[in-house]
């Protein structure tokens, strides 16, 4: 498995979640900035897939209630788990929801 974590060593990268895997929550981005604003939120992650050679990104989402768990960012017409096509975009999407973060660190596990 693969982590990324950002400099106040949250984890912010892994190989380890499917988009298919079932969630106590899901966040659109609206929802997710205005968790994060009540401070409901504590981290973020990115995920990589590997699809049969097509590589895409996820967000997942970290709560501060453990009822909400861990959930993606979905998409907000669709429903459906957002994909990003590059690690960058999807840093960009953590970046837009509020999450700070400068630079990341990677280490097998």
């Amino acid at each position: 498995m693969i982590r990324i974590h950002n400099v106040d060593n949250v984890p912010l990268f892994s190989d380890s979640v499917s988009p298919k895997d079932p969630f106590t929550r899901t966040w659109t981005m609206a929802a997710a900035k205005s968790d994060l604003e009540r401070g409901l939120l504590n981290c973020p992650s990115i995920h990589v897939h590997d699809e049969q050679g097509r590589f895409f990104y996820t967000v997942s989402l970290h709560s501060t209630l453990a009822i909400d768990g861990v959930g993606p960012l979905v998409d907000a017409r669709t429903g459906g788990v957002r994909e990003f096509k590059t690690m960058d975009a999807a840093h960009s999407a953590i970046r837009q929801v509020g999450f700070r973060s400068a630079r990341f660190w990677g280490g097998a596990q």
